[in-house]
């Protein structure tokens, strides 16, 4: 149950993720058109430094919220606790 949910938050993330970059961008070519004062200049970053981060936050609250599971989860040899 706990990697279905793990499994349904990655997948949440990962369309906001690409919904607000595509908002962004959206923006973006939107004011250039309006404005015609800023270049778009598109540069490559560390995607995986940012997946990085968001993959440590969410570790983290994940283990915040189940951690008392797991713990006993592990302790009752595997077996998922009612």
């Amino acid at each position: 149950m706990i990697s279905k949910e793990v499994k349904l938050s990655f997948s949440n993330i990962n369309i906001t993720a690409y919904s607000l970059f595509s908002l962004l961008e959206n923006h973006l070519k939107w004011f250039q058109m309006q404005n015609r004062s800023i270049k778009i200049n598109p540069v490559t970053s560390k995607r995986t430094d940012k997946i990085f981060f968001i993959l440590q936050t969410v570790r983290t609250r994940l283990l915040e919220k189940y951690n008392g599971k797991v713990k006993a989860c592990i302790r009752d040899g595997g077996e998922e606790p009612i």
